[in-house]
């Protein structure tokens, strides 16, 4: 019982280190010739806060006396936008992320980056192998 579990422990380490980081991204996507490579025209971030709602809580106290206090929540959001260029059209993208839970994507401007396009979800590989989903805005010709 022990040898089958060795085999296991020897064949999951020799498969980490086989897969990078974007090979474990690959594995996501339906194919190879789903990816593209475009040059990233622009790529942009703006903060915004929006006010996530309060909440009241009162309570009596021992001399039937009501008070309550009410606290107030805001929430921080990033919203991404890239413009890309695969030499026939420009695409451009966009998406919001609450701050509390994002990991930023990393950029570089004017580099060639992968990137596929199923329906309105414009996938892009970042710098560092991620994939960052974002909603097609618009796409146009370029000319």
């Amino acid at each position: 019982m022990k040898l089958p579990l060795r085999i296991a422990l020897l064949f999951a380490f020799a498969l980490s280190l086989s897969v990078s980081p974007f090979a474990a991204h690959a594995w996501n996507k339906t194919s190879d010739a789903d990816w593209q490579s475009a040059k990233l025209l622009s790529f942009g971030m703006e903060h915004w806060i929006s006010n996530g709602g309060s909440q009241t809580n009162g309570h009596v106290d021992g001399n039937g006396n009501y008070s309550s206090t009410t606290t107030e929540s805001t929430w921080g959001h990033n919203t991404y936008h890239v413009v890309l260029d695969d030499g026939k059209m420009l695409y451009f993208a966009e998406r919001t992320l609450s701050f509390r839970w994002q990991r930023d994507p990393h950029f570089t401007e004017n580099a060639m980056v992968r990137f596929s396009l199923k329906k309105d979800t414009l996938t892009v590989v970042d710098d560092s192998g991620r994939e960052f989903k974002m909603k097609l805005v618009k796409r146009r010709i370029k000319e």
